[in-house]
């Protein structure tokens, strides 16, 4: 007589019923009600945050478009330089469309735009109480930051009818971010390596700016280290670049160039990152 044997599998269900909960958690979480002042300085920390990690995406896309147009029909070539140009637009594109966000209300650059004065005052406070640091600085430095926000927080067609190359190339970014990085759409867009270059380098010099009075524990030439170091990593992704660079601000302080925008005077400050910050670094 054959005999049966009887075979029970027991599969792990973890990773399902953790998925499960985090699904159910997030469902039902509720937004955060915080006031101006902890959106205000909740969303310059994350403007520096962001700007980390954009920097060395630009270096990694530079050399991605580098490979593609060395690639001779090298299909492995091609596919990582298709790959990388990819994630790293279109992580650049997001990050702008986040910081320089038109929306009303949360974090937002048009909502820090509109500050009041009793939120700027408490954000001068809050900065002037570290070592080295005083309320008027403090002040100097956020009225450019207002005025650059109130500039460059515009809907994609106000920015590309701006009158600054910075504004036009945040549209462009935005305009491409909407039409290819979160839709799907048949409508053209067109974005090149400068007019990922300056809103980056607007960025590091404004991150400089928040991190000099928010961090100033951080070293002085922290965002200068960085560029060197993204610019490392990307030699290393792709050996067609040189390792001499050019990087953005290889000849250019970033920490001297930051304090001069704030210590001329917002409409001074502005116009340099705005319009002469591509020919400082000489990415242009």
């Amino acid at each position: 007589m054959a005999r049966v044997t009887t075979l029970n599998l027991i599969f792990d269900q973890t990773m399902h019923r953790e998925t499960t909960e985090r699904a159910a958690r997030i469902a039902k979480a509720r937004p955060k009600q915080l006031g101006e002042f902890e959106n205000a300085l909740l969303f310059l920390r994350s403007v520096y945050a962001r700007t980390e990690r954009i920097l060395p995406a630009l270096y990694l896309y530079l050399g991605a478009s580098r490979l593609r147009a060395a690639a001779e029909g090298r299909h492995q070539d091609l596919v990582l330089a298709e790959a990388v140009r990819f994630a790293t637009i279109g992580a650049i594109a997001i990050t702008c469309r986040k910081i320089f966000d038109h929306s009303k209300g949360g974090m937002t650059g048009h909502q820090f735009a509109k500050c009041s004065k009793a939120g700027v005052e408490q954000i001068a406070e809050q900065w002037a109480k570290s070592p080295g640091r005083n309320a008027e600085s403090a002040l100097a430095a956020i009225a450019l930051l207002l005025a650059f926000f109130d500039k460059c927080s515009g809907s994609p067609k106000q920015l590309l009818e701006g009158k600054t190359p910075l504004e036009k190339r945040l549209g462009l970014l935005k305009h491409y971010a909407n039409k290819s990085g979160a839709h799907l759409t048949a409508e053209p867009f067109e974005v090149g390596i400068v007019d990922c270059a300056h809103p980056v380098a607007a960025l590091v010099v404004v991150a400089c700016i928040i991190r000099t009075f928010d961090d100033p524990a951080c070293p002085v030439a922290y965002f200068d280290v960085l560029d060197a170091v993204a610019w490392d990593a990307a030699v290393r992704v792709f050996p067609v670049l040189p390792p001499s660079g050019p990087r953005m601000f290889q000849k250019l302080s970033v920490a001297d160039h930051a304090a001069s925008c704030w210590q001329l005077g917002a409409a001074w400050g502005l116009r340099k990152l705005t319009v002469q910050l591509p020919l400082a670094t000489n990415w242009y």
